[in-house]
């Protein structure tokens, strides 16, 4: 039956498309998250060493 058959290959392609879409979400919340991470980190080194120098 090659409306099923269709048919079936529409359904795939529709998930995996959806979990790519999914996927792609995941990994920019992650590069999001991990650039904000090292933003902080940096921030904190700097504020750290701004003390440091305030101390001495």
């Amino acid at each position: 039956d090659i409306a099923g058959v269709s048919s079936h290959m529409a359904v795939l392609v529709y998930s995996i498309s959806a979990c790519f879409t999914v996927l792609n979400l995941i990994w920019f919340q992650a590069m999001m998250f991990g650039e904000n991470a090292v933003v902080r980190r940096l921030r904190s080194r700097s504020a750290l060493k701004q003390q440091q120098k305030k101390n001495q």
